[in-house]
């Protein structure tokens, strides 16, 4: 498998998914930086030159993390990430497909009039998680077993741990006192912690994530390396 990706780091938590999929399934896979004007012909006729992207030796090429992750559960079942447990895994993307939605307008946001709306609406969605996850036996959102939503909501909460500290001065992963939302920071935890999601071949950093949302919110260059500017 080959997994075309964009090249700068991007505030989108979802190009993630892919790489954890391919880990956890235990496939071999090589990763292709590829630069928009540098897009592969087949991937601007067929799919608009939409990213990330997957290229097979066969000649199967499919596009969107989503869709990838279910091809891959699809062709390769032998280490399953969609058994039933509480909920499908899809019912899982359902509930809780506004988060992203919400964390990127509340990072992004610089009107302080806005502010407390989308800082709440951002903690709704947070609490939504986290009733969801103790309203399951086990410790992931689908109950006992790992599913593609766990995999698919791992990055986008790294991202928002991050981001909501960083730009907001908001500590949702509270490692000193009392959890304040005890089955999703538990959750957390278990994610972060997963060996896949440190694999280096996967695994973007802090910096990585702080420096795209930086492109994002206009405070920074976009382009494959960062200049001395962008590092004040």
């Amino acid at each position: 498998h080959r997994i075309h990706t964009k090249c700068c780091p991007v505030p989108i938590a979802l190009t993630f998914l892919t790489q954890l999929v391919m880990l956890k399934k235990k496939l071999r896979y090589t990763v292709v930086p590829t630069l928009p004007e540098k897009r592969p012909e087949w991937l601007l006729e067929n799919h608009n030159g939409q990213l990330p992207a997957l290229h097979n030796r066969d000649g199967t090429t499919l596009v969107g993390s989503l869709a990838i992750a279910e091809y891959l559960e699809e062709k390769h079942p032998h280490i399953s990430l969609s058994r039933e447990g509480t909920y499908t895994y899809q019912k899982v993307l359902d509930k809780t497909r506004g988060f992203f939605p919400a964390l990127t307008a509340f990072i992004l946001n610089k009107e302080p009039a806005q502010e407390e709306t989308l800082r709440e609406e951002m903690y709704a969605q947070l609490d939504l998680l986290d009733r969801l996850l103790r309203s399951t036996p086990g410790r992931y959102t689908s109950g006992i077993e790992i599913t593609l939503a766990d995999l698919y909501l791992a990055p986008q909460l790294f991202h928002a741990v991050v981001t909501m500290d960083k730009f907001k001065h908001d500590e949702i992963l509270n490692f000193s006192g009392d959890p304040v939302r005890p089955g999703l920071e538990t959750f957390m935890t278990l994610m972060f912690g997963m060996k896949e999601f440190n694999d280096k071949k996967a695994y973007y950093n802090m910096d990585q994530v702080i420096y795209g949302w930086r492109v994002a919110r206009g405070e920074a260059r976009t382009g494959p390396k960062k200049t001395d500017e962008d590092n004040l």
